[in-house]
């Protein structure tokens, strides 16, 4: 198992000018956005580099190779959520760190209370998972490809819903989470976790499925 995320953490080193100019340009775009966004932005592209990885897998039938080793199909498929939960920590804390950097030289929403900020990164987690959840079993059983369409699927509902929001009723509404985000930040924080943990086990369950079915 360590080998196997040592593997996708190598992999995801290989593409690291790629990686830092994402970086970038997360930071210049965001660098005035409602503080928050920047992280639930780096949250999600750090979650979805393990597609990157099995695309890479895909290519060169390293799932073929690997079951010749003592490998069992559960821990192939366990590894990618392992290291995706690693990819979306990361994410998250490069966010964060390069919010606080964005707010000590004058950028950012105007100070934001932490509880809200919070809440923003617990969503950002949840969003994150969602795109691991769903992509992870698509592309185990229908290949790198058509996962990309339901990519770009989730991707755009997740626009529309951000349009939606963007109106009165969208603003009364994160005004509310703000205010709870406020009030009770932690727990707002454990029930968004609880969320991801309940969301992952599930997939975690069909991945596992489509993997012992599987033939290659």
């Amino acid at each position: 198992m360590k080998g196997l995320i040592l593997k996708d953490l190598y992999n995801a080193m290989t593409q690291g000018k790629v990686l830092l100019f994402m970086v970038v340009i997360f930071g210049v775009c965001f660098a005035n956005a409602a503080e928050g966004t920047l992280i639930i932005m780096c949250t999600i592209y750090a979650a979805v580099l393990v597609i990157n990885n099995m695309a890479l897998d895909e290519m060169c039938a390293w799932e073929t190779f690997a079951l010749t080793m003592p490998v069992t199909r559960r821990q192939l498929a366990l590894s990618k959520y392992v290291i995706s939960v690693i990819y979306a920590f990361g994410g998250t804390l490069l966010g964060a760190i390069m919010t606080v950097v964005l707010r000590a030289a004058g950028f950012g929403g105007g100070g934001a209370p932490l509880g809200s900020i919070l809440v923003i990164t617990g969503v950002g987690m949840a969003i994150s998972a969602l795109f691991i959840a769903v992509l992870i079993p698509v592309n185990f059983k229908f290949g790198i490809q058509k996962g990309r369409f339901v990519l770009l699927s989730i991707a755009a509902l997740i626009g529309g819903g951000g349009v939606l929001l963007s109106g009165s009723r969208g603003t009364r509404i994160m005004a509310a989470i703000g205010t709870f985000g406020e009030i009770n930040g932690m727990l707002a924080a454990l029930i968004a976790a609880a969320a991801v943990a309940v969301i992952l086990v599930v997939s975690f369950g069909i991945s596992v499925k489509i993997m012992e079915k599987k033939e290659f």
